[in-house]
Order: C-alpha cells, then structure tokens, then sequence
C-alpha cells in the first residue's frame, strides 16, 4: 500500500522501482579526444507513481495536494517513508478522464501520473 501524505493510494504501483540508481554520469573529451565520464552520486530519486483507474475524488484531492503542497511530505511505500516533495518539472500529477464530458466533471481518470522527488 501506498501513503501519500495523509491519501490512501491502494492502487497506485511504484512505476521506476527499479530505476533509482542514485549516480549522475558526464562524459568529457580532453582535447587529444580522450573520453572520461565522470561520476557524481546523488542523495536524491525520481519516484514515479502510476494507476490506471480512479475516481475523481482521489485525482481531485491528489491535485488540491500538489497545488498547495510546496513543502516536503512524507510518502510510505512498502512500510518505508520517503520525504519528497512534488517534481513539477515533470508535471506533479498527471491523469486524463475517462470519458470527456463539457457540462459536468469526469467520474473517473484514468492514466494518473505523479511525479515525486526525495529530499
């Protein structure tokens, strides 16, 4: 189960688990074109939450949090707590309706992305 602050995400899986390699790579040619990449660890992640269905109510308090939310807050993934704060970089938190509608709001979304950042 996932936390997110005081939201319940039941269904919400960790998308980049696996891809939080903590090491930022630069590569530089001397001038006689001798290749060196350099390595910088890093005390920071990207997570990347993802659900395929929800209902409006979760997206809509998820969004409220992400537009107030400037500051670091816990997220509990697997009885770990991670202290991130929201990447808006990528967009914070992304989903699409299920069905468009243009006089009443959607009851689902579908595809929700959040993009989070520990700290």
């Amino acid at each position: 189960m996932i936390q997110l602050d005081t939201i319940s995400l039941d269904n919400f899986v960790w998308r980049n688990q696996g891809a939080t390699i903590n090491i930022a790579a630069k590569e530089r040619r001397a001038l006689n074109g001798v290749g060196k990449v350099l390595l910088t660890p890093l005390s920071d992640f990207e997570i990347v939450l993802f659900a395929e269905l929800e209902p409006s109510a979760i997206f809509e308090a998820i969004e409220a949090h992400a537009k107030t939310n400037l500051d670091t807050f816990d997220v509990t993934i697997h009885s770990v707590v991670y202290t991130c704060r929201w990447n808006y970089l990528k967009g914070a938190a992304i989903a699409e309706p299920q069905r468009a509608y243009s006089d009443v709001k959607p009851d689902y979304y579908k595809n929700i992305q959040l993009f989070l950042v520990t700290v």
